[in-house]
Order: C-alpha cells, then structure tokens, then sequence
C-alpha cells in the first residue's frame, strides 16, 4: 500500500523544522505536528526521511540545507551511531558471558557424568568378579553332589537294605541347598550386571552428546 505523497512531505517538512529547532524528530511528535496520520505511515516516511538526510548529508555541496540543521542533524547522526555501537558491544558482551556460563555448566556436567561412569565401571567390575568367584564355587560343589550322588547310589545298589550313613545324607542335603541358594544368587548377579550394562552405555551417549 502506498503513501500519499502528501503525508509524506507532511512528514519531511515537519522533520526538518523539528531539527532545526533542535528536536529529534520521532513519530509521536510529528504526528502532534501534523495533528493526523497512522503511526505506521508516518514511521514509513519518517525512516525515508532519515535514509535521505544521511545522503544529503554526505553530498558534496549542500547549499539546500541550512548550517544549523546540518550541524543537529550530524549530532543526531553520531549519537544514533554512538548508541548502537554501545548496543552492538554490551550484547556482544552478554553474548559472550552467556558462552563462558553454558561452557562452564557443560564441562561440570562432563566431570558429574565421568565420575558417574567410573563409579559404574567399578561396581560393575566388582560385580562381575564376585559372579566369576560365585559360579566356580557352584561349578566345585556340583563336582561334591555329584561324587555324593554316585556314592549314594553306588550304597543303595550294592546293599540296598545297607543304611546309608546319616553323614552323608546331610551333607548331600546340604549341597543341594547350597546350590539352589547359589543358583539365586547368580541369577540376580547376571540381572544387576546387565542393569548396570544398560546405565553404562546410556552414560557413555550422554558424555558423547554434551562433546
């Protein structure tokens, strides 16, 4: 949608004369000027406006615009300038703290999570050797219930009205036990192992994610 040329010059002229009485021209104060106008075509021409005084301004010779506008506009100019420099560096600043704030919760995390995964790795392996020592002991006493097995049998068949000496009924009894609670107890050795497993991978992708 266009402007009509006759607001817009509205606009230019009202600029120009707040300038030269030292004022900055902003929308709020032209639109009092003029005393009518959307805010938002008087913002388009006012930008025009600016854009323009910029170019007269660099031009050579300006015999069209007088030394004490020339002179507030520049100021105008510098101070615009000034300020979005100082924008420009106090965002870049917080920028950069920003950074410095996030890389130093990263590398905390990093230090957590390897901690963690040592402490994994230690109860793991630890886990792993009390399985080992657990299944050759249940390997030794199935050699025992069986040498009892075949002597028990061995009895039986030989004398079977021969009684079977109480000893070694409970110590057959006994391994029985023994192996059934060994047989738990690998079991639920081989279920934590593979749980930590599952943690130490999980640990190690999220150490690979935060790199």
């Amino acid at each position: 949608m266009k402007m009509r040329v006759g607001t817009r010059q509205a606009v230019y002229d009202t600029a120009d004369a707040l300038l030269k009485e030292g004022i900055k021209p902003t929308q709020q104060n032209v639109r009092e000027r003029i005393g009518s106008g959307s805010l938002t075509t008087i913002n388009r021409a006012l930008n025009e406006w600016w854009e323009q005084l910029a170019q007269r301004m660099q031009q050579p010779q300006r015999p069209e615009i007088p030394e004490a506008v020339l002179s507030l506009a520049s100021q105008a100019w510098d101070r615009a300038l000034a300020y979005a420099e100082q924008q420009y560096q106090t965002e870049r600043q917080g920028s950069a703290e920003r950074e410095v704030s996030l890389r130093r919760a990263l590398d905390a995390a990093e230090q957590k999570a390897q901690v963690t995964l040592r402490a994994l790795q230690a109860q793991q392996a630890e886990l792993m050797n009390k399985y080992t020592r657990i299944l050759e002991e249940k390997q030794q006493l199935d050699k025992e219930h069986s040498k009892l097995e075949r002597e028990l049998f061995t009895i039986k068949t030989s004398s079977p009205a021969l009684a079977v000496d109480p000893a070694t009924q409970d110590a057959l009894i006994e391994a029985r036990v023994t192996m059934r609670i060994q047989d738990e107890e690998i079991q639920r050795l081989k279920l934590r192992i593979e749980h930590l497993l599952t943690e130490n991978i999980a640990l190690k992708q999220r150490l690979s994610d935060t790199r």
